[in-house]
């Protein structure tokens, strides 16, 4: 019950000690209430932030955004089919890729943020390591198989 109202004070923007006075509970249990939920996957953090960000405004914000994000994608696939070096069209890729998780990621104190700059960064990393190393073979792989490495690590994410 304790637990509980703990939770629902901090989702409503409550400080943690102004909770543990609240609920007559120490900051330290507060943050083990916390902290088990989140073990069982309940965040306390991205409840708190649901209920501050208006979901309407985010969807059309997010839905400009992805519109304008794919528009471009498509043009620059166009002009990477007259691009023969596998290595330019990587390169193209990569820097596509970076700078739509710069943009898109979620605040960095969001478990789904880190993930997205991990993965952003692990796409960036492996691209980089196969020009260095004249892997040819590597770099033909990312760069005809873009599409689906992307769509995977969205989808890992989005899950």
């Amino acid at each position: 019950m304790v637990h509980a109202k703990a939770k629902q004070l901090y989702i409503d923007g409550n400080s943690i000690s102004s909770i543990a006075t609240a609920v007559g509970r120490t900051r330290t249990t507060i943050y083990t209430y916390k902290a088990k939920d989140l073990e069982k996957g309940i965040d306390w953090d991205e409840l708190r932030y649901q209920k501050q960000t208006s979901q309407t405004v985010t969807e059309v914000d997010e839905k400009r955004f992805l519109s304008t994000l794919i528009l471009n994608f498509e043009n620059t696939m166009k002009n990477l089919s007259s691009i023969e070096e596998p290595e330019k069209r990587l390169n193209i890729l990569t820097k596509f890729v970076s700078a739509y998780w710069k943009i898109k990621a979620p605040a960095k104190g969001d478990c789904k943020g880190a993930k997205a700059n991990g993965a952003s960064e692990a796409i960036y990393a492996l691209s980089q390591l196969a020009v260095e190393q004249n892997s040819h073979a590597v770099v033909e792989f990312l760069s005809n198989n873009h599409d689906i490495v992307i769509e995977r690590v969205l989808s890992s994410i989005r899950s």
